[in-house]
């Protein structure tokens, strides 16, 4: 079990990372799905063509596998997606917070096969690409909520790729395999 991760990680929509080094905030509007795309891309590659004995092995107790990691960037991908398309149908939806940890456990991500993982990663970024593609310029501005707060589009665009960008960092980073401390990050 990965431990719990309290920190408010959507804050990096709008600020740079000071871990990760990405500033989603700076690209422009027609930069951040390709962006994301480009991340997704590099994902999908290091799963298909990673050893699968080396995808699954967690660098310490507590800290997920590049496996889980990946599952858990194409859930990202999957979950912010569907809040975005029904922000664009609906007025100011509410979403249910996300429990990162219960998912990764129920879907056992370290079983999972990389190869669909990675399939499912992709197919997941071309969807939200095409979402993103067929909006008309008032769509960045629509809003959902989550626990009272609220998020629009173009925010949840810029923690999406924040958040994807941010994994890669933490499965490539040289550090990697010496962490003892993980939170999702």
């Amino acid at each position: 079990m990965v431990a719990t991760d309290n920190k408010d990680w959507s804050v990096y929509a709008a600020h740079r990372c000071g871990q990760c080094g990405l500033d989603a905030s700076a690209p422009g509007r027609a930069e951040v799905v390709p962006m994301t795309l480009d991340t997704v891309s590099r994902w999908a590659m290091l799963l298909r063509e990673g050893s699968i004995n080396d995808l699954r092995v967690r660098p310490a107790p507590h800290v997920w596998s590049t496996l889980e990691y990946g599952a858990h960037v194409r859930d990202m991908i999957r979950l912010f997606t569907d809040r975005i398309a029904r922000i664009l149908v609906a007025d100011s939806p509410a979403f249910p917070a996300w429990d990162q940890e219960a998912a990764a456990i129920a879907a056992r991500y370290n079983e999972q096969e990389p190869a669909i993982v990675a399939e499912e990663a992709s197919a997941d970024a071309d969807r939200l690409a095409r979402i993103v593609g067929g909006m008309d310029t008032g769509g960045w501005e629509r809003s959902g909520t989550r626990d009272g707060r609220e998020f629009t589009v173009e925010y949840l665009l810029r923690y999406l790729l924040h958040d994807i960008a941010h994994h890669w960092h933490d499965v490539t980073e040289p550090r990697f395999a010496d962490r003892t401390s993980a939170g999702l990050v």
